[in-house]
């Protein structure tokens, strides 16, 4: 239970999105710069100030797998799009979004008492 309520403290506090203004890709002679509206149509994009990277919150979260969106940290924004997008259909990621929205909606305790009680 104690492991529960800590989990969703984390989660009523709410995916960190900081500005990463630090995050860039150089792309031959040009830099690529992390843009905050990523967050805005990507709602699963978390980030960390300081590693300076982004994750996938429903990853760090319930994820069973290490990767570079749970737990190294995503930093190539040279291929962003195409990465994001093969994160995005990945079973694992999606799972986990769906362990996200359900997550604390029905405890087990609750089931029971009301079985108990018929």
């Amino acid at each position: 239970l104690t492991h529960f309520l800590k989990k969703k403290n984390i989660i009523n506090k709410g995916r960190p999105t900081p500005k990463l203004q630090n995050l860039k890709s150089k792309n031959k002679k040009t830099f690529r710069y992390f843009n905050s509206s990523y967050y805005d149509s990507n709602k699963w994009l978390s980030g960390c100030e300081k590693s300076q990277k982004l994750y996938c919150w429903p990853c760090i979260l319930f994820s069973r797998e290490s990767n570079v969106w749970s737990k190294f940290g995503f930093d190539d924004l040279n291929n962003y799009h195409n990465l994001k997008h093969r994160h995005e259909t990945n079973r694992l990621h999606i799972e986990c979004l769906i362990t996200l929205k359900k997550f604390g909606n029905v405890r087990i305790e609750t089931c029971l008492s009301e079985a108990y009680n018929l």
